[in-house]
C-alpha cells in the first residue's frame, strides 16, 4: 500500500464528509458529528479547524453556519449558490441558472463544475481583470481550465 501523499510538506488527507468512513463518523462518539472549518481569507491569514460543538461560544468575530444535508446527496455538504462576483462585482448571471439544485462544497477535490452560463460569465470576468498581467501559456490549456462547464444536471 502506499500511503504516501503527492506534496512534499503535506503528511496525510482526512475526510470530513458525512460517509461512514470520514473521520467526522469514525469519531462521532467524542464529537457528536460536529466540526467547525474556518477557511483563511488570504495566504498570509491562517484558519483552523476543531471538532466538536461549538458550545456557547461567545465570540462576535466567529458565525457558525449549519449545512443541512439532502437525502439525495446525503454524505455531502448541500449549499445553494446565490449568485458569483469577481473583484467585488456580481457576475449578470440569471436567477434561473441557479434554480435548479445546488452545489457541493468538496474540500478535496480541485475542480469546480458550473453551468455553461456561470461557467462563460466567470471566465469573461476573470480575463477583463486578469487583463493586466501577463499570461504565460500552459500547453495550449485556456485561462480557468480547471473551472468545467456542465451541461446536465447532477
Amino acid at each position: 500500500m502506499n500511503n504516501k501523499a503527492n506534496s512534499d510538506s503535506s503528511i496525510g488527507l482526512m475526510g470530513l464528509s458525512r460517509a461512514p468512513i470520514s473521520f467526522v463518523y469514525q469519531t462521532a462518539s467524542k464529537f457528536k458529528k460536529y466540526f467547525s472549518y474556518c477557511i483563511p481569507s488570504d495566504y498570509s491569514s491562517t484558519g483552523y479547524l476543531t471538532f466538536g460543538k461549538p458550545n456557547d461560544l461567545n465570540n462576535k468575530y466567529i458565525k457558525f453556519t449549519p449545512i443541512p444535508t439532502t437525502p439525495q446527496q446525503s454524505q455531502y455538504y448541500d449549499v445553494n449558490i446565490t449568485g458569483i462576483s469577481v473583484a467585488g462585482k456580481k457576475l449578470p448571471i440569471k436567477d434561473s441558472v441557479y434554480a435548479d439544485g445546488g452545489a457541493i462544497v468538496d474540500s478535496g477535490t480541485v475542480l469546480t463544475w458550473l453551468q455553461p452560463e456561470a461557467y462563460a460569465a466567470l471566465r469573461s470576468a476573470f480575463r477583463k481583470e486578469m487583463a493586466h498581467y501577463k499570461f504565460k501559456g500552459a500547453m495550449g490549456l485556456q485561462i480557468l481550465v480547471m473551472i468545467l462547464a456542465v451541461t446536465r444536471q447532477f
